[in-house]
């Protein structure tokens, strides 16, 4: 190795070009590694199997069924989830909070978009996607920070539209 050096040192002019070519080399391998992403199929094949459920229509009824009690056929629980102003969102992963036993478990598998903007627990409230369009100012206003919430810092899923019966 050292008889290779000093010829490249000799046929270069320049002390230490094994060096300077080992440098070269490893800044090319990092290079191209970074620009390839790194990923390997396995990765690629995992990103494959998570990819979310396209977004679907919800009809009052059917909404209802995800409400995070156990499913009777399976014994397992079913997700929760819960329309503000016609969004669909999972909120599976605050189970703690919508699901049963829950502070909001009555939000689970139904319109609550009125009754989170009046912050109310009225019964009267839920289900009532026509009454989003009638709210004040200050209601809507309240509402939106809810889907704000709901959409970027809680980031639960979007699973579709609720659509009238």
């Amino acid at each position: 190795m050292n008889g290779l050096s000093l010829w490249l040192d000799a046929k270069t002019g320049i002390e230490g070009t094994l060096g300077y070519i080992a440098i070269a080399v490893c800044a090319f391998l990092g290079y191209t590694w970074i620009n390839s992403g790194g990923v390997s199929s396995v990765d690629e094949k995992e990103e494959e199997e998570e990819t979310p459920d396209p977004p679907r229509n919800f009809t009052t009824v059917q909404l209802r069924q995800f409400d995070g009690t156990k499913d009777e056929k399976t014994d397992e629980d079913k997700p929760v989830y819960l329309s503000v102003k016609g969004i669909v969102f999972d909120v599976s992963e605050g189970r703690d909070f919508y699901g049963p036993g829950g502070a909001y478990e009555m939000f689970a598998g139904h319109e609550c978009g009125v009754a989170l903007a009046k912050m109310s627990f009225d019964e009267k409230h839920i289900d009532d996607l026509a009454g989003c369009e009638s709210l004040n100012f200050g209601e809507k206003t309240e509402l939106d920070g809810w889907i704000e919430k709901f959409q970027y810092y809680r980031s639960y899923p979007i699973k579709g539209r609720l659509v009238s019966d």
